[in-house]
């Protein structure tokens, strides 16, 4: 679990730093607290914390090492 952690962090600080340079829209507006809610979450090694900021639907997919989960 540890290396998925790894790459939303880094996911997470890309899309700061790039909508940091860009002007602010709503749409910043919107993600960015989500964004920091799972930064403070993937350093507190808190993972359903973490996971508590998608979307709870059926129609989410999310696949990692090579398993699918599905809501």
């Amino acid at each position: 679990m540890k290396p998925m952690s790894c790459w939303f962090l880094l996911a997470s600080l890309l899309v700061t730093g790039t909508a940091s340079a860009e002007s602010k829209s709503p749409i910043t507006n919107q993600i960015r607290p989500l964004l920091s809610e799972q930064l403070l979450a993937a350093n507190a090694h808190d993972t359903d914390r973490f996971l508590a900021t998608y979307l709870h639907s059926p129609e989410l997919i999310f696949v990692a090492n090579g398993q699918i989960f599905r809501g």
